[in-house]
This record gives structure tokens, C-alpha cells and sequence, in this order.
């Protein structure tokens, strides 16, 4: 790897530029079926990281022309120069590392599964019960009630200082117009479709049927600066600062990038060997999920949306339910998880001369230190039907319907 560069050559190692290593930390071997097929491994965990630094310097240091060594200047301090752990001992765990992967299975098999609903009529028409109110209807005509035409403005102004009115007005928009509208965009949707899904089904019963689904992707950036009227800020190998009339910008961006994704391949088999009118209804009514099953039922439950949040009891209990396609068999099902993060240390420093000759020459240098940490997971998937907690923070979204609730509940003030 990368040890920390001598500060002058009065130290007998020299500095090193750049260094990486790779492990596989953790793989099960694949085998051959008797047809001659491959299992497909189970698994996989692989780390590697690499560091580069750029703008290596010498500094001569000569006061008043007596030799008293040279300074090696380059590697910035920002980027972790270090060894992981794991790549050390193996100290992390599979188990560990792994962590919550096995609920993204259960999240993956809902969206791959063959003859999954696309649509949720009967949950449109149970909620349909409680049309959404219309935007501020509550402010306009219940508790502001404007005279007139020009009485509008001042209470529409009045109802934007209201923040009660806020949080009910987005919650309205939440919870009542928007599943209204997707619901009825995913039932067109499939009512145009529908005869090429009902095709589609029955052609791929009793073959091998290949999934792939991305679950999360999400890049996070973050970038510090800061200005020094010293030279060589963070900057490893750098002489006392005793005699330096110069500055120095330093900057460190760090980039993460974290892809999850899942694989699979299932087979079905249908009960009639050929489209009866009784299929095809049903299948039917599955599709635009007419038919009740757990699913809806847990789905129509008062605060099941705020459960999900916080666990898959709502993934499971799809799996649990019954679709367009009987008999559905799971052949394998791996999830992965990929993830990058590059974090990059970049100081530009300057310096001009020591008035003392040959105390320190004029200096203007940028030196960049760049670390790529990369990260590979496999698991298979395991059981659809496995209960867990979803440990990932609330996104904003989420933070954004629980300060409505408050503010709707005059509990914002």
C-alpha cells in the first residue's frame, strides 16, 4: 500500500507515489449440474482500493550555502493513506458487511415476480370512498368563506401564511390526489395492454424466465475548502513553517456512488394447457387487481404506508399473495451491491523566495491525492417471505409527509 513519505532525506525511505491493492475476501465456489450447467456461485465479496499522489516536489533547504538536506513534499493528508481492516486481517464478517441485503431480496422478488398486478383497482375503489378535497377547499369555502371574486387573493395569502393550511393542503396532494391519478394512469395503461400481458403470460409458461431489476442508485457528493496564507496546507513532508511569506487553497471533494441491484430466474406453470375464457378472466382481474388478497387488505389499513418505512412487512406480504402466475417457482435469485467512492485531496500552494540566500527558493506547486475505495457484494437472495427492519434513513420525502402531519395537527407552530 502506501506508507507516509519521509519528511527529508535524512530519512532512509524514500516516498512512495502510489500504491493499491485487491482481495477477495469472501466467494463460494461454483459447480457443475449433471446437465452440464453451472450453479452459479453463491457469495462474493471483493474489495479494492488505490491511492495515487501527483506533484511530488524536492525542496532544497541551503542557508547561507551549507547543505542541510532536502524535503520531499507531495501526498496530501486528506485522503486516507491507510490499509483497510478488512483487507489486513479480514476482520469484517460477511455477515457484517452484508447487512440489509437480504431485505432488498424480498423487495426484488415482489418487482420481478411473473404475473405481479399492475394495477390496484380494488384498493382505487375502497379508497374512492373519500374522494380527495379540491385544493383549498377547506380555506376557501369553510373557514375563510370570500364574500366575492375580489375577497380570493387575500384568502388564498392568508392561507399560505397558515402553515396548519400548508400541511393539510400537501397531504391532500399526497395521499389523495396523486394515488388518485396514478391509479387511473396505471388502469389505462394496462386497459390498452392488456390482450399483449394476457399473450405474454401464457407464452412464457413453463419456461426459464430471466429478471433483472435495479433496486437503489444514488450518488452523493460533498466538497470542503479552505484558504491558508501558509504554503503547503495538509501537505505531507512539508519543512517548518519558519521564513514563508506565500498561501495555499485545499480542497478535498469526496464522491460515493452505491448501486443495489438483483437477479433472478423463475418458471410457472399454468393449470390449463390451453387459454380458457376462466383464465383469461381471472388472470384478468389479477392483473388490474380486482381479485382481494393480503396484499390489498394491508395496503387499505390506516398508517400501513408509515410500517413500510421502517420494514418489508408490505414486500412479504405481496410475496404472499396470489398472482396471474400459478405454480411459480424461483430457480435462483442473487442480490448485489456495488459501491465507489473516490475521494480526491487537492492543495495549490505558493511561496516566493527567503530573503536569506538559499534559505528557501520560490515555490508555486499543486499536489493531488486521489483514493479509490471500491467495493463488490453478492448474496443469494434467500426466502421472499423474510421479515426485517429497513435501517435507512428517512429520505426527504418522507420528512417532508411527517412535518405535514405535525403542521396539519397544529403541532408546528
Amino acid at each position: 500500500m502506501v506508507p507516509t513519505p519521509s519528511g527529508s532525506d535524512h530519512f532512509p525511505s524514500a516516498p512512495v507515489v502510489s500504491g493499491f491493492c485487491n482481495a477477495l475476501l469472501g466467494s463460494s465456489s461454483n459447480f457443475r449440474y449433471r446437465n452440464g450447467s453451472w450453479s452459479g456461485g453463491g457469495g462474493l465479496y471483493v474489495h479494492k482500493v488505490k491511492v495515487v499522489h501527483t506533484g511530488w516536489t524536492a525542496l532544497p533547504f541551503n542557508p547561507f550555502g551549507a547543505d542541510l538536506g532536502t524535503y520531499h513534499v507531495g501526498g496530501v493528508t486528506g485522503v486516507d493513506w491507510s490499509i483497510p481492516d478488512d483487507l489486513l486481517s479480514n476482520s469484517a464478517p460477511f455477515s457484517t458487511v452484508t447487512s440489509g441485503m437480504s431485505n432488498l431480496g424480498v423487495e426484488a422478488y415482489k418487482r420481478m415476480r411473473p404475473g405481479q398486478a399492475k394495477a390496484g383497482a380494488a384498493q382505487f375503489l375502497y379508497e374512492l370512498k373519500e374522494f380527495p378535497l379540491l385544493p383549498f377547499q377547506k380555506v376557501f369555502f369553510k373557514k375563510l368563506r370570500p364574500r366575492n371574486f375580489a375577497d380570493i387573493p387575500v384568502a388564498a395569502k392568508n392561507a399560505v401564511l397558515d402553515i396548519k393550511n400548508l400541511g393539510s393542503e400537501y397531504l391532500n396532494f399526497v395521499f389523495g390526489w396523486l394515488p388518485l391519478v396514478s391509479d387511473l394512469r396505471k388502469m389505462y395503461r394496462l386497459y390498452k395492454s392488456i390482450d399483449r400481458e394476457l399473450a405474454r403470460l401464457y407464452r412464457e409458461n413453463g419456461k426459464t424466465i430471466h429478471r433483472h431489476v435495479t433496486l437503489n442508485q444514488d450518488t452523493d457528493v460533498t466538497q470542503t475548502e479552505s484558504i491558508s496564507n501558509a504554503p503547503y496546507l495538509n501537505v505531507s513532508g512539508a519543512p517548518p513553517n519558519f521564513g514563508f511569506v506565500g498561501a495555499s487553497r485545499y480542497t478535498v471533494t469526496t464522491r460515493t456512488t452505491v448501486k443495489e441491484w438483483s437477479s433472478a430466474c423463475f418458471k410457472y406453470y399454468l393449470i390449463d394447457s390451453v387459454p380458457s375464457s376462466e383464465w383469461t378472466s381471472r388472470s384478468r382481474a389479477q392483473l388490474f387487481g380486482l381479485l382481494p388478497t393480503p396484499e390489498t387488505i394491508w395496503e387499505v389499513i390506516p398508517w400501513s404506508w408509515l410500517i413500510d418505512w421502517f420494514s418489508n412487512i408490505g414486500d412479504v406480504i405481496s410475496n404472499l399473495s396470489a398472482n396471474a402466475a400459478d405454480n411459480l417457482a424461483m430457480l435462483y435469485s442473487y442480490t448485489m451491491r456495488h459501491t465507489v467512492t473516490t475521494s480526491v485531496a487537492q492543495c495549490d500552494s505558493w511561496h516566493q523566495a527567503s530573503s536569506v540566500p538559499g534559505w528557501w527558493p520560490e515555490s508555486s506547486s499543486n499536489y493531488v491525492s486521489r483514493r479509490d475505495d471500491e467495493v463488490k457484494l453478492r448474496i443469494p437472495s434467500g426466502s421472499p417471505f423474510q421479515f426485517g427492519p429497513t435501517l435507512t434513513p428517512l429520505t426527504g420525502y418522507q420528512a417532508g409527509i411527517l412535518a405535514a402531519l405535525g403542521a396539519s395537527r397544529g403541532l408546528v407552530q
